[in-house]
């Protein structure tokens, strides 16, 4: 009864009910469009506040190393740990400080665009080569997201190509690489 009540209602309004409707879809078109545009600006908002934040910590991180540069040694030059019991505990503080950070880029990187994760990942293996950093990671395995302890392997390294000192592979050889790799792939897929 309802329904026939407003189907007539309807009918009887015509040309003003179709211009009402008209109305109403368009203010909901308009409506869309708004909240569209403003999801795109919130997205925009915290991506630049990921990324105000991450320098930060960078910052941060870079002003350990200023305040101590007695420590960058540990870190960028590969240098094994110290032997100075207040000058290992530092050094392994700097390592949770480094792992925090880079657990913190980790944890927020879908936030960001898609190539930010292979730059952060190769700044971060910046750090393998550091025994007092792999120490740490290595007596607390539990304490960060899988995310950055897959980042933090050493990358599977890629074969030697074959070629004679002094030159570079021959068209045979680079056709040969390409066959096997497609070979590879087929064998992937139907595997």
């Amino acid at each position: 009864m309802l329904i026939a009540n407003v189907s007539n209602a309807w009918t009887e309004l015509g040309d003003a009910g179709q211009v009402v409707a008209g109305a109403a879809a368009l203010l909901v078109l308009i409506t869309l469009a708004l909240a569209w545009k403003q999801i795109r600006m919130q997205v925009r908002i915290n991506r630049f506040a990921v990324y105000d934040g991450l320098t930060r910590l960078v910052m941060d991180t870079d002003r350990v190393f200023i305040e101590h540069p007695e420590m960058r040694k540990y870190f960028y030059d590969g240098y094994p740990p110290p032997t100075d019991p207040l000058e290992l505990a530092r050094a392994l503080a700097i390592a949770e400080l480094l792992a925090d950070f880079m657990d913190h880029v980790a944890e927020h990187i879908d936030e960001l665009e898609d190539s930010a994760w292979e730059e952060w990942k190769a700044y971060f293996g910046e750090f393998r080569q550091s025994q007092v950093f792999k120490s740490f990671m290595d007596q607390n395995p539990t304490w960060y997201s899988p995310r950055l302890r897959t980042a933090l392997r050493p990358p599977i390294p890629k074969p030697a190509p074959e070629y004679e000192p002094g030159r570079y592979p021959d068209e045979a050889v680079i056709t040969r690489w390409r066959r096997e790799r497609r070979e590879k792939r087929a064998a992937l897929r139907e595997g």
